[in-house]
């Protein structure tokens, strides 16, 4: 993950996962995970959205 947008998240093996503490609307309503694959030849990146 190149960005979790301040978040408790984080990828682990195939999964994004949240690491800690509850997530609270009040504080923020949103989550912008930016994250990027690669292999041997390519490489993309995509945003992901966590509406809480």
């Amino acid at each position: 993950m190149t960005s979790a947008d301040g978040g408790p998240f984080a990828v682990t093996g195939n999964q994004i996962v949240k690491t800690a503490g509850a997530l609270d609307f009040e504080t923020k309503a949103t989550y912008n995970l930016d994250v990027t694959c690669t292999d041997d030849l390519l490489q993309t990146t995509d945003t992901y959205v966590v509406k809480v």
